[in-house]
């Protein structure tokens, strides 16, 4: 009898594992069934609203945000300088704003002449002025050049009928006859005002037309850039140069640093030789040390506005920089474009299909976290 009692107990505890087995299972797979489908429309509500560019905004965050981790990048390398219309031009120069097309005349030839390679000239001389001795000048000191490249503009307009008109508008003709190149000017911000990427070409009319960056890279490397391709697989094309997209017909910006970055010269300081005078406590004659010096040998020169009241400076992801809040001028945003062309050093978007990818490894992940995580709770 005693055999036989123990017998009946062992086949009890083992009905009694069995039975309690069973239902963990059931409970574990229907608990399972259920997460697993949480999760996977959690994907996919995800993913659409990914597509529709509902999360672009936060992307666009998180970039700034990686930019002030990464903090600046040198530029010691840089042929790159900028030029600017600044606060002390105004108060140097005897001629208010806007300055004469003489005063650019003059900058181009003491440039040209102190050995600049190339200069981009980011002011817009779209129209005749009212003194025609001035664009004669500009022209001349154009041609004396021999390596300028100006800005002009790409405009959309909406006619009566709802109609949109694109068309292009060029520097002045004579600019362009004197051997003057050209190419548009135009930057395009983020919805929250932001300028993160760079136009990199418009088609108006059938015809191709590129932006100062890119135009001034074909005329730094003329053999290197011939072919232009504006889309192979995600990429912009220039001759050697391939060029991630960020969409349709633009990059991104890898801005190597806050506004000022880049070796920055007075306008008024290029003026300022022995022939020209400025006001009276400020004309010191420096453009002669900067030519005996060499400052500007084989250097890339733009020349564009930073003073505030131009109003052509831009929030850029170094906007608020270790607490210290500065726009940068547009013509260093150029000139930013272009030191990332030269250097190839490129911002990459992950392409969709990774993109998903690593959302499905992700909620592969978690949902096995899910699981082991349900049975420890089960079982205790």
């Amino acid at each position: 009898m005693t055999v036989l009692k123990i017998t009946t107990g062992r086949h009890s505890i083992r009905s009694q594992i069995t039975g309690t087995y069973h239902r963990l299972y059931r409970l574990l797979r229907k608990r399972l069934i259920r997460n697993f489908v949480l999760v996977m429309v959690a994907i996919a509500c995800s993913w659409l609203l990914h597509i529709a560019g509902l999360f672009q905004p936060l992307e666009l965050k998180l970039l700034d945000a990686r930019f002030q981790l990464r903090g600046e990048l040198p530029v010691d390398d840089s042929d790159i300088v900028i030029v600017a219309i600044d606060d002390q031009s105004f108060i140097s120069l005897q001629k208010k704003w806007p300055f004469p097309r003489s005063y650019f005349a003059r900058a181009i030839r003491n440039l040209a002449d102190a050995g600049a390679r190339l200069i981009v000239v980011d002011v817009a001389f779209l129209e005749p002025s009212s003194n025609t001795d001035d664009d004669t000048q500009l022209a001349e000191a154009t041609a004396h050049a021999g390596n300028i490249l100006y800005a002009g503009k790409t405009v959309m307009e909406y006619g009566s009928l709802g109609t949109l008109n694109p068309y292009v508008i060029k520097p002045i003709a004579n600019l362009i006859a004197s051997g003057g190149d050209w190419a548009y000017a135009n930057v395009t911000h983020d919805p929250d005002g932001f300028f993160r990427r760079y136009n990199l070409f418009q088609t108006v009319s059938d015809s191709l037309y590129l932006p100062l960056a890119v135009q001034a890279l074909r005329k730094l490397y003329p053999d290197k850039t011939k072919t232009v391709i504006t889309d192979l697989d995600g990429y912009f094309l220039l001759g050697d140069f391939r060029i991630p997209k960020f969409n349709f017909d633009s990059m991104l910006i890898n801005f190597a640093g806050p506004a000022g970055h880049f070796t920055t010269y007075s306008f008024a300081n290029i003026l300022d030789d022995e022939n020209f005078d400025l006001a009276e406590d400020e004309d010191t004659d420096i453009f002669d040390i900067h030519r005996d010096a060499g400052t500007f040998q084989d250097k890339i020169v733009f020349i564009g506005a930073s003073a505030e009241e131009l109003q052509d400076n831009k929030f850029t992801p170094f906007f608020n920089l270790h607490g210290t809040r500065r726009k940068m001028p547009g013509v260093e945003l150029h000139a930013n474009a272009l030191y990332m062309l030269m250097k190839q050093n490129f911002l990459h978007m992950l392409p969709n299909r990774y993109e998903l990818l690593i959302g499905l490894l992700l909620a592969f992940l978690f949902f096995n976290g899910l699981v082991i995580a349900l049975a420890i709770h089960i079982i205790v």
